[in-house]
């Protein structure tokens, strides 16, 4: 994630706090492994290998070239690299699995809000050792105009996509793995927490979604919300994964030797019983009729221009503070 200087203050007030919910409710102290490489400093999406035991997946933000990290989970080192051919990374923000096992590598951040379209890239899960794929890619556009987003999933034949900002995130979906198609228009389908930084799909079909410090999980395809949890605290949180099986996730952040934590969601935390794709009352977080197409007007501001005006009233309410005590 590209940092903008002006905003440093009031984001690193909030990532503190954020940091101090996560360490009163997390439930791992140390990391399952770390991320041993000079490469890897800014490690903006994992995901836990479904065809190859031991293995997961890691990629740098912007700044880098269109590669994957292959880390071995016993050791955190990286073991392999894959480039993808014919691919210029603009802001790689995310990973994710396709419903065939393919690895999703998401060029979809746009801190400023510019970008025409946004890009997924689809190839074969990378074994060990360096190489080359060439990968299927899936051009998105937003209804509106274009948005900033970390984190992407996959279910039921589709791509979701989560929008990043503090206040009016949402998420949006495209149904691309049943087409040849290779450009799609975005759509919305549920509102989401403020600031995600990633999202990941649980073994029995649950959706996790966390910012900084926290994860909230939502039952899908109602999207609705569950509960939340506290995060193990760290330099800037940005990875969730996963597990293949059980109520496991892999929680990571940005940074050199990053770490890497196995988090339990809580068992409370499931869909009532008889939940399910035919309920006939629609989910709070479910997006109303009325609300299914967007315009320009609707997108608010991005998560930067938030952190300008609130950099603005902490500055002004600190001048006013001097003058009182004059």
């Amino acid at each position: 994630m590209r940092r903008v200087g002006t905003v440093g203050l009031p984001a690193g007030v909030l990532l503190c706090v954020c940091s101090l919910a996560g360490a009163q409710a997390a439930a791992a102290e140390r990391p399952d492994f770390r991320i041993h490489d000079p490469e890897v400093t800014e490690s903006s999406g994992l995901v836990i290998s479904r065809g190859h035991p031991s293995l997961a997946y890691t990629v740098n933000d912007s700044g880098d070239t269109a590669r994957v990290f292959v880390v071995d989970m016993r050791s955190g080192d990286v073991v392999g690299e894959t480039q993808l051919s014919g691919v210029e990374a603009v802001d790689v923000e995310a990973l994710g699995s396709a419903p065939d096992g393919r690895l999703m590598v998401a060029d979809i951040g746009d801190n400023y809000a510019e970008r025409e379209s946004v890009s997924v890239h689809l190839l074969p899960e990378p074994a060990a050792g360096d190489g080359s794929a060439v990968p299927r890619t899936i051009t998105l556009t937003y209804p509106g105009g274009p948005r900033d987003a970390e984190a992407v999933f996959a279910r039921a034949g589709q791509i979701f996509v989560v929008s990043k900002r503090i206040i009016g995130a949402k998420v949006f979906a495209a149904r691309v793995f049943a087409s040849s198609r290779t450009s799609f228009r975005l759509r919305p389908v549920a509102r989401a927490p403020g600031l995600v930084t990633d999202a990941t799909v649980m073994a029995d079909g649950r959706v996790v979604l966390r910012d900084y410090g926290r994860a909230t999980v939502f039952s899908v395809p109602e999207f609705e919300e569950l509960g939340s949890f506290g995060l193990p605290p760290t330099r800037q949180g940005e990875t969730l994964a996963a597990a293949v099986k059980g109520p496991w996730v892999y929680a990571g952040s940005e940074g050199a030797d990053s770490p890497v934590y196995r988090v339990r969601v809580p068992d409370r935390f499931r869909p009532p019983r008889g939940d399910g794709p035919d309920r006939s009352t629609p989910a709070p977080q479910r997006l109303a009729a009325d609300e299914s197409q967007e315009t320009e007007d609707d997108r608010g501001l991005p998560a930067w221009a938030w952190w300008v005006a609130v950099g603005a009233v902490v500055v002004a309410g600190g001048a006013v503070g001097r003058r009182l005590l004059r």
